[in-house]
């Protein structure tokens, strides 16, 4: 059992990176404006992902209308946000990135696949490797 203290030190990779994220993100839905968050997915579980994810969605939790903006190299994200809400970033050959929208992917349909067609090549966005 647990009958005494754990140090932060000692905390799981993911259970510090949620405890120093979560004033940034509570400050964000208390009072509005755009919270931006370089590779959330880092070291926090996919389920914890989620529900930070969800709580931007829920007019209940986010009443001032918070943005959440954020990098992340977990596909499965993909299937949990509109195509309106994904931006794909691509390295082309001479180094350079390119952005561009799921919603601007011509043919690409409103169904939660997108990870899926993704990791399957059809929307680009890919690392070429080797």
């Amino acid at each position: 059992g647990l009958h005494r203290p754990i140090y932060f030190d000692r905390e799981s990779h993911g259970t510090q990176e949620f405890i120093e994220l979560f004033p940034l993100l509570y400050y964000g839905l208390e009072v509005g404006g755009i919270v931006v968050i370089d590779e959330l997915d880092a070291n926090i579980h996919p389920f914890m992902l989620f529900e930070i994810i969800r709580w931007f969605q829920q007019a209940a939790r986010n009443p001032n209308n918070a943005q959440l903006l954020f990098t992340a190299h977990n596909a499965t994200l993909l299937d949990r946000l509109e195509k309106e809400e994904v931006v794909f970033t691509e390295k082309g050959r001479d180094g350079r990135t390119e952005l561009f929208k799921a919603s601007d992917i011509k043919g690409l349909r409103r169904e939660p696949n997108l990870m899926r067609k993704y990791l399957g090549g059809s929307l680009g966005a890919l690392p070429q490797i080797g």
